[in-house]
């Protein structure tokens, strides 16, 4: 990171500063670049999840390898690679799979099908935790283990609680929220949950 005064000109200015860092960083990306050509495709490694198209997908944060994916039909497979790997293939929702997200051992998706979903592994149950009447969801963030935040194709960014199934609040909480244009990406910042950024298909990014 590089010391800047404030304003958007103080990091160009502030390179600078950084040139020993930015060189020795480019260093150690060539490194990493070389390591890449002795790379290979393990069997073990691959699967078929779903029977058509996926649209999105996730990797397990914990030390174990487990990978899921969901498909434009409302599959949802997973998949744990290795010498006996394991493949599962659930049909929770009925069309596009737009968002898929693990946390605290459970499996967060959102569809076109106007629905968010929990999938548990431990009792293979698929619980629904929040539907729309007619809004699509694309993308979603997981907060914490209570709240998860999903973006729809209304411009508007909910916030539900998983323990009630209902939503806690929406952003921007105005009725005439059209003008954002439809949202197609949302992830939310770790650290502060107040700080959460979207995408549309209007072109812009919003914070």
């Amino acid at each position: 990171h590089c010391p800047t005064d404030g304003g958007w000109e103080a990091p160009y200015g502030a390179w600078s500063d950084c040139s020993a860092d930015v060189q020795v960083g480019l260093r150690q990306e060539s490194v990493i670049f070389d390591d890449t050509q002795n790379l290979c495709v393990d069997q073990n490694y691959i699967a078929k999840l779903c029977k058509v198209r996926l649209s999105s997908m996730a990797i397990h944060p914990g030390h174990k390898l487990i990978v899921a994916g969901g498909s434009k039909r409302g599959e949802v497979g997973l998949f744990m690679p290795g010498e006996n790997k394991v493949t599962l293939r659930l049909e929770p929702h009925t069309d596009l799979v737009g968002g898929c997200q693990f946390s605290w051992n459970k499996l967060f998706t959102c569809s076109y099908d106007y629905t968010v979903r929990m999938f548990d592994p431990e009792t293979l149950h698929y619980d629904q935790v929040y539907s729309s009447s007619d809004v699509w969801f694309r993308s979603l963030s997981v907060c914490n283990e209570n709240e998860v935040m999903v973006a729809g194709t209304n411009g508007q960014v909910v916030k539900v609680d998983v323990r009630e199934n209902k939503k806690v609040c929406a952003y921007p909480s105005k009725e005439n929220f059209s003008e954002y244009g439809s949202l197609w990406g949302l992830h939310h910042n770790k650290y502060d949950t107040n700080y959460f950024l979207t995408t549309s298909n209007n072109g812009t990014i919003a914070v």
